[in-house]
């Protein structure tokens, strides 16, 4: 975490130390905590040492109501609103039959693995059916059972990760792995900057878990938002994205419009016309102005898959060393699981889009691109699939490649494309406010004329190599090592047209 957010936390952990123990809250809450752990742990090792002889009716019971504390289907539709959860299969009594199994079961292999959480995880995460469960509920369970590995997860100690780590985990059991990691990292830190001889003998996940309680009900931080400090994260203005792009205002309310129209854009350009640069910042400013919005970044390649993108099988350790072949969500589905537990716009870069095969990779997706009302069932699932609303995607295309050609007509008509041409006007910019006495204009009548030769807007060369402070000095790198093999390449049978445009010729 940044030097600041951890004095702050240090300052209210010494706080939190010097007067929440053996107050009255404390003593309350610990009771609390204490007896719930004690009804768990007894209704779990009741299951345990019955497993055999009890029924299957006892069996679910046992675990979906003892366990999760779901003693009607009215209390789990209540605890799947609160959650934000799937409810979709409650109706189906079949389906609550195979939810307590694999609850079960999933508890017992981390009980026995407690070191292969992310395995065991990911390997559960591939039935459909597991991924309503919320993880309040499942980590409540496993610190009862084993409070030295396992952090239980509330949403006041999810507020704190992320605060601290400036993510934005949700609760859901495919975080699950990184929150308790990052659970474990904050207590050690705040632990080690602080005497505890003076506090009962307790494990790193009940301090924890004191710490937040202490921090919202008593301490009363703010409830929306963990507003610790006195500067929180300011929102990425419009004024500052103008600056920091050199770009006019209207252009860039034209590129964010028709990202709200279409929801799927993809900038085009040249090399070096920064297209990757101007689809983080808009990203930015987009999210950052919206209510508990993200964006993530992600780069195709050749040998991207569909089974890297949207699921597919792949082979994982089992907890007895043997190989197991399971279903797991790929990048767009985990990014669009993430995106359910959010209001604002959550919008997926997709870095050098066209160098994958596109129309392998999206399968399905290239119809639920064209049609966002509607769900689809995705191969190798019995679950239907929707994006979600508030999911946008940004794509940047480098037109010098030659994979261009696998850009179908079927994924254009999903994707509205702009151009991003050389801009000498923001090369001019940049300069005049960070290097003011450099003749930027000599530069730019050569990339001009440069460009005019190259006479194809596939091809030409954009500004972006030349944005740097030291260009003065590192100009002559820049030109001979990246703008001349370049050239090279490109006039590879016309090579009397280079030659104007050595650096040693120039």
């Amino acid at each position: 975490m940044k030097q600041e957010k951890e004095h702050i936390i240090k300052n209210l952990f010494e706080e939190f130390i010097d007067s929440y123990f053996y107050s009255p809250e404390f003593l309350e809450t610990q009771n609390i905590y204490d007896h719930n752990h004690k009804t768990i742990h007894n209704s779990f090792q009741n299951i345990e040492t019955k497993l055999e002889l009890i029924n299957e009716e006892d069996f679910i019971n046992g675990v979906l109501k003892d366990l999760l504390c779901l003693s009607d289907q009215e209390t789990w539709i209540k605890s799947c609103k609160t959650y934000k959860i799937d409810q979709t299969f409650t109706n189906d009594r079949e389906q609550w039959n195979i939810l307590a199994e694999k609850v079960y079961n999933f508890i017992h292999d981390l009980l026995i693995y407690p070191e292969n959480l992310q395995i065991i995880c990911n390997r559960y995460l591939s039935y459909d059916l597991f991924k309503s469960i919320p993880l309040c509920l499942i980590t409540r369970i496993l610190n009862a059972l084993n409070r030295q590995k396992f952090f239980m997860v509330i949403p006041t100690s999810l507020k704190l990760i992320n605060y601290l780590s400036e993510s934005s985990y949700n609760l859901s059991l495919r975080d699950y792995p990184s929150i308790n990691f990052l659970s474990q990292k904050i207590i050690t830190i705040l632990k080690y900057s602080k005497n505890l001889s003076s506090i009962p003998f307790l494990s790193d996940s009940e301090i924890f878990y004191y710490f937040c309680d202490w921090l919202y009900r008593i301490k009363k931080i703010d409830k929306t938002s963990l507003l610790l400090d006195k500067n929180p994260t300011k929102q990425y203005t419009m004024m500052q994205l103008i600056e920091d792009t050199n770009l006019e205002e209207n252009e860039l309310n034209q590129y964010i419009k028709t990202l709200k129209r279409k929801k799927h854009i993809i900038f085009q350009g040249s090399p070096g016309t920064g297209k990757t640069y101007l689809a983080k910042h808009i990203a930015n400013h987009l999210t950052s102005s919206e209510n508990n919005g993200f964006y993530e970044l992600i780069q195709f390649h050749p040998s991207y898959s569909y089974e890297d993108f949207i699921q597919g099988i792949r082979p994982q350790t089992s907890t007895d060393g043997n190989l197991e072949y399971s279903m797991i969500p790929g990048r767009f589905l985990n990014f669009c699981e993430k995106a359910k537990d959010c209001e604002g716009m959550c919008i997926l870069i997709i870095d050098e889009i066209n160098r994958a095969n596109l129309s392998q990779v999206f399968g399905e997706l290239m119809y639920l691109l064209e049609y966002r009302e509607e769900e689809i069932q995705l191969a190798g699932s019995d679950q239907t699939f929707k994006i979600p609303e508030n999911v946008y995607i940004i794509g940047t295309m480098n037109t010098a490649d030659r994979s261009i050609a696998l850009v179908d007509h079927a994924l254009r008509r999903r994707f509205a494309f702009i151009p991003i041409k050389p801009n000498y006007d923001i090369l001019r910019k940049y300069h005049q406010k960070n290097s003011p006495n450099y003749d930027i204009e000599s530069l730019i009548n050569i990339l001009i004329e440069l460009n005019k030769t190259i006479n194809d807007p596939h091809y030409e060369i954009g500004v972006s190599f030349f944005l740097t402070e030291s260009l003065l000095d590192e100009l002559e790198d820049i030109w001979t090592m990246e703008i001349e093999p370049y050239l090279e390449e490109y006039f590879f049978d016309e090579t009397d047209k280079i030659e104007q445009f050595r650096w040693k010729n120039r």
